[in-house]
């Protein structure tokens, strides 16, 4: 099993490497340094079950970044616009079918971003009303397929499967900040509660 680095968490100044004209910097992520904190020392491992194509994805991703000091869409898109590229066949090249599925991603986000308000009351005597800013339409167990809150709420059948849904999204929050030292307190406090559930 590779060992891919550690951390404590704390920061650390992030520099980007220069990339010569015409040529490739030979910059590779930042050393692995071994640290306690909080009795917990945090090692990175290649996931070993992961699958071929990922691992694929993962190497490519690496050396990508070990050129640029930096990650970002534009930059793994441009190394992959070549057809001999490693991450070549993961992108949709044709234009008319990318087009679509970009103009169905910005349909999403104007049905994700579309919010009124959520006053509720009475929860406890004599605690005032809460107000919160809550999305006006709701997923209930269909991927992308929305309908509004208040009949998700109400119905006990879209209802637990909305709970369910928000239940998962903890689940995988917990898992994603778990070498997060500031972050352990509250993590263990959901995961103790998720138990129960």
């Amino acid at each position: 099993m590779q060992t891919v680095g550690t951390a404590s968490g704390r920061g650390r100044s992030k520099k980007a490497a220069s990339t010569p004209r015409g040529g490739r910097t030979k910059k590779t992520p930042p050393p692995a340094k071994k640290a306690k904190r909080s009795g917990a020392v945090v090692e990175y491992r290649e996931d070993e079950n992961a699958t071929k194509r990922q691992k694929r994805i993962d190497r490519e991703l690496v050396r990508i970044y070990a050129m640029h000091g930096e990650l970002t869409p534009e930059i793994v898109l441009e190394h992959s616009s070549n057809p001999k590229a490693a991450l070549h066949k993961e992108f949709e090249w044709n234009d008319s079918a990318a087009a679509r599925a970009f103009r169905v991603e910005q349909a999403r986000n104007l049905i994700k971003a579309s919010r009124y308000l959520a006053i509720v009351k009475g929860q406890e005597a004599n605690e005032p009303p809460k107000i919160a800013r809550v999305r006006r339409f709701a997923s209930a167990g269909v991927a992308f397929r929305y309908l509004p809150r208040e009949q998700v709420i109400s119905e006990e059948e879209l209802r637990e499967k909305m709970v369910n849904e928000r239940l998962g999204a903890l689940r995988s929050w917990c898992t994603s900040v778990i070498d997060v030292p500031e972050l352990t307190q509250l993590r263990r406090g959901i995961e103790k509660l998720l138990r129960g559930k």
